[in-house]
C-alpha cells in the first residue's frame, strides 16, 4: 500500500515539475514574441522611399499618417533609429492616411510625394511632422504646402501640378491598398522584415526590437 501510494505521488511530482517546465519555456516564449504579430506586408520594393542601405538583411517599414498626433510623437523615434542603425537596415516610409478622421491627412500625403518629385521627399517629411499643428486644423492647408515647398526651394508651379496629379494620387493609395490587405487600422504601424510588430514603448525597447531583428538574421 505504502510503495503504491509512493508511486502515485512520484507521478504527481514528475507531472507537476514537467508541466511547470513546459509553463516556463511558453513563457519564455511569449517574452521572445511579445512584440511579433502574425500579419505580414510585402517587403520593401523599389518604388519605396526609403533610409538606410536598401540591400540590408533587416527591413523597418512604417504606415504613417502625416496628421496623426501619435505619429508625430513616433517620429523622433524612428528618426533616431534610423540614424544609429544607419546601413544596418533599410527603413520605408508609407503613406496610411486615415481620412474619415483627419481631413488634411490625404493631401498632406499628396504634398510629400510631390516633394518627393523634386528631390525632397524626407525634408517634406520632417517639416510636416515638425509643423503639424499649424496645417493640421486649418480647412485648406494647401497655402501652407506651398509655403513650406517654397521654403524648401522646390519649383512651386511644379509642385502645384505635381500635388494634384493622378500619378501622386496613385502613389499614396498604392501604399494604403497594401496597409488595408495587410490589415493595418491604425498609425503608426511598423513592420520588420515584413512582421508586423507591437509598437514599442520608448527609444530603448525599439531599439532592443531592432537589435533582436538583425541579430536573427544574422543567423
Amino acid at each position: 500500500m505504502k510503495t503504491k501510494l509512493a508511486i502515485i505521488l512520484g507521478i504527481i511530482i514528475v507531472s507537476t515539475i514537467a508541466l511547470a517546465v513546459l509553463f516556463l519555456k511558453s513563457v519564455e516564449q511569449e517574452k521572445e514574441n511579445k512584440n511579433l504579430v502574425t500579419t505580414q506586408v510585402d517587403l520593401v520594393s523599389d518604388s519605396d522611399w526609403i533610409k538606410g542601405k536598401r540591400e540590408a538583411r533587416v527591413s523597418l517599414i512604417e504606415y504613417s499618417d502625416l496628421q496623426c498626433p501619435a505619429c508625430k510623437v513616433y517620429y523622433p523615434l524612428v528618426k533616431r533609429i534610423v540614424e544609429e542603425f544607419d546601413d544596418s537596415i533599410t527603413f520605408a516610409y508609407r503613406h496610411f492616411p486615415l481620412r474619415s478622421i483627419h481631413f488634411n491627412s490625404q493631401l498632406a500625403s499628396q504634398a510629400l510625394e510631390a516633394a518627393g518629385k523634386q528631390g525632397k521627399f524626407w525634408q517634406m517629411h520632417d517639416l510636416l511632422f515638425d509643423l503639424q499643428e499649424e496645417w493640421a486644423k486649418v480647412q485648406d492647408p494647401r497655402s501652407l504646402f506651398e509655403k513650406y515647398a517654397q521654403n524648401l526651394g522646390l519649383d512651386l508651379a511644379q509642385f502645384k501640378k505635381d500635388l494634384e496629379s493622378n500619378q501622386v494620387r496613385d502613389e499614396v493609395e498604392k501604399d494604403y491598398q497594401s496597409a488595408v490587405k495587410a490589415g493595418v487600422n491604425a498609425t503608426p504601424t511598423f513592420f520588420i522584415n515584413g512582421q508586423k510588430i507591437q509598437n514599442p514603448k520608448n527609444l530603448e525597447e525599439f531599439k532592443s526590437i531592432i537589435q533582436k531583428g538583425i541579430e536573427k538574421s544574422n543567423e
